[in-house]
C-alpha cells in the first residue's frame, strides 16, 4: 500500500514560454521612458550594464579617467543568434583566451585565479574559481574580442555582460532596494536574450531559481549571510576527520570537541586562571583571537628623505585639505623665514618611513616594483571623479601643526596615468576605495582606433 498523502507530487517540467512569462510578471516594471522589449537600444543605454560598477553607457566625457571605447560599437538592440552548428568557444577561441590569461594581473588576495581554461589537467573548477573567471578574467578578454565584430558577437557580448552584472550584484556585501531592482533587470534581460541567442539549449532549473534570488535578497539581505558555502566547508572537514570506521559515533566526537574548545576559550578569558596555566594563556589566546593590527607609526631610525616631487605634492595636498588649521610649507622655505613670520606657518617634514607593501582590508597594497598585481588602485579625485593609479611608493609620515599634537598618516605616491610619470599624486591610504584587476593591451588590441598601449581594469569593489 502507498501513503498517497505523503507521496511527492511529480510536476511536469516548466516550458521556456512559461518561464519567460514568469520573468516578465516577476520583474519590476521599467520606467515609462524605457521600452520593456529586449530589442530596444535605449534599454541598455539608460539602465547601464555594470561589470563591477563600470558603466557601459553613453554618458562619458573626453577625460581619460572615464574613457569608454565600446559605447558606439554598432549595437542596434537586436539579438542575433549564431548558426546551430557554430561553437561559440571553439579551439581557436580557447587558445586565444589561454594566451591572454597569464597577462591579467589579479591582486594576490584573490585565491587561485584560473591559469588555463579547457584543460583536464587543471582539474574541475570550484564555485569561487568560476566566479573569478566570469567576473574578473573573461570580461578583460571577451570585451575587446567581441565588441567590434559582427552582430552575432555583439549579441553574445551583451548577453555575457548581463550575466556578469547579475553575478556581481548578487554577491555584493551590501544590499538595498536599488541593487535588487538592478538584479531583476539583468536576470530578465539575460534570460530573454539567452532564449533568442541559444535557441537549441533548454533553460535549466537553475535559471528559475536565479529569478527568485531577488526575493531572498529582499527578505534575508546579502547572500553571504545565508549561503551554504560555510556548511559545505564544514561537511568537508567532517568527511576528512579521523573516525576509525565508527561513522555512527561522529556526532558524539564532534560534540565533545566543540564543547572542549568552547570551555577552553571561556577559561582563557577568566582572570582566575591557575598560575600554572598562565604561561600558556598567550599561546592559547592566539588560537581564538585575531592579532591586533600594528600601528603604522614611523620609526625615526628608519626614516628616508622624500623626493622634491613627493614633498611638493604633500604640501599642496595638506593646504587644499580642510581642518588642517595651519598653512604648510616646505622645511627649507620655513627655515629661511624670520622668527616672527615663521609662526604663521608649519613645516612639512621632508622624511618618511617607506614600505614595499602595507595591509589594506583583507589583503595589502604593494608598490609596482614589489608586486605589480597589488599596485593598481581605484579612488575618488578631489573633484569627485573616478581615478585610477599605479602605486610608486608607500610611506608613513609624521607632521605637527602649530600648537597641536603630531599626526601620522600612511600615504601612497601614485600616477594617475599608469605609464606617464608626469601626472603624479599623493593620497592617504584610507582614501583607496578598492584595488583593481588589470591588463595591459597593446596598441590597437583593445580597439583598432586606439593606437597607443591601453590598460583595462576591473574594480574589485564588493
Amino acid at each position: 500500500m502507498k501513503d498517497l498523502e505523503n507521496e511527492e507530487e511529480i510536476l511536469p517540467p516548466i516550458s521556456t514560454v512559461e518561464l519567460l512569462n514568469l520573468v516578465a510578471e516577476y520583474s519590476e516594471p521599467l520606467p515609462r521612458n524605457q521600452p520593456s522589449t529586449p530589442q530596444s537600444q535605449r534599454d541598455d543605454e539608460e539602465t547601464g550594464t555594470a561589470i563591477n560598477d563600470a558603466e557601459f553607457s553613453n554618458h562619458t566625457s573626453s577625460s581619460d579617467n572615464d574613457f569608454e571605447p565600446f559605447n558606439d560599437d554598432g549595437w542596434n538592440g537586436d539579438w542575433h543568434a549564431p548558426p546551430l552548428e557554430e561553437i561559440v568557444f571553439d579551439a581557436t577561441v580557447l587558445r586565444h583566451i589561454n594566451s591572454i590569461l597569464p597577462k591579467i594581473h589579479t591582486p594576490t588576495w584573490i585565491k587561485r585565479p584560473i591559469p588555463v581554461l579547457g584543460k583536464a589537467s587543471f582539474g574541475k573548477l570550484k564555485a569561487d574559481e568560476w566566479r573569478s573567471l566570469l567576473t574578473l578574467q573573461l570580461p578583460l578578454i571577451l570585451i575587446p574580442m567581441w565588441s567590434r565584430q559582427d552582430h552575432i558577437k555583439r549579441s553574445l557580448l551583451r548577453n555575457f555582460i548581463h550575466l556578469v552584472s547579475l553575478i556581481n550584484i548578487g554577491l555584493k556585501r551590501v544590499m538595498d532596494s536599488f541593487q535588487i531592482k538592478r538584479y531583476r533587470h539583468h536576470i530578465q534581460k539575460y534570460l530573454e536574450s539567452s532564449v533568442l541567442i541559444f535557441q537549441h539549449c533548454k533553460l535549466a532549473p537553475n535559471h528559475h531559481m536565479a529569478i527568485h534570488l531577488a526575493d531572498c535578497l529582499e527578505r534575508f539581505g546579502p547572500v553571504r549571510a545565508w549561503w551554504s558555502f560555510p556548511f559545505e566547508r564544514l561537511m568537508g572537514k567532517i568527511l576528512k576527520a579521523g573516525h576509525n570506521n565508527h561513522i555512527t559515533e561522529l556526532e558524539i566526537t564532534f560534540l565533545k570537541q566543540f564543547c572542549r574548545a568552547s570551555n577552553l576559550s571561556a577559561l582563557i578569558e577568566d582572570d582566575k586562571l591557575p598560575e600554572a596555566l598562565e604561561q600558556y594563556s598567550v599561546r592559547l589566546q592566539a588560537l581564538y583571537k585575531q592579532p591586533a593590527p600594528r600601528a603604522n607609526r614611523p620609526s625615526h631610525s628608519k626614516m628616508s628623505p622624500l623626493s622634491d616631487v613627493v614633498l611638493d605634492l604633500l604640501v599642496a595636498y595638506l593646504n587644499d585639505t580642510e581642518g588642517e588649521r595651519c598653512i604648510w610649507i616646505r622645511p627649507d622655505k620655513w627655515a629661511s623665514l624670520s622668527k616672527s613670520d615663521s609662526l604663521a606657518y608649519a613645516p612639512v617634514p621632508a622624511q618618511g618611513q617607506f614600505y614595499k607593501r602595507i595591509n589594506y582590508n583583507d589583503g595589502f597594497v604593494s608598490t609596482f616594483t614589489d608586486n605589480p598585481d597589488n599596485s593598481c588602485i581605484y579612488f575618488k579625485n578631489t573633484d569627485g571623479r573616478d581615478s585610477f593609479g599605479r602605486v610608486f611608493s608607500i610611506f608613513s609620515h609624521l607632521r605637527a601643526a602649530v600648537k597641536s599634537e603630531s599626526i601620522s598618516d600612511v600615504w601612497l605616491h601614485c600616477a594617475l596615468r599608469m605609464w606617464s610619470p608626469t601626472e603624479n599624486k599623493v593620497i592617504k591610504l584610507k582614501e583607496v576605495i578598492a584595488q583593481c584587476t588589470w591588463i595591459m593591451y597593446k596598441a590597437g588590441e583593445m580597439n583598432k582606433d586606439v593606437e597607443v598601449p591601453t590598460i583595462g581594469m576591473i574594480i574589485l569593489k564588493r
